[in-house]
């Protein structure tokens, strides 16, 4: 197995993806 990282995942209803410090602000009012 080959380490790739956090690979975003998009479907038609979610996405999926590596948490940033610019995710901080909406994850805490969600």
């Amino acid at each position: 197995m080959k380490n790739i990282g956090t690979q975003q995942i998009e479907t038609d209803r979610l996405v999926l993806k590596r948490i940033t410090i610019e995710n901080a602000e909406d994850m805490y009012h969600n």
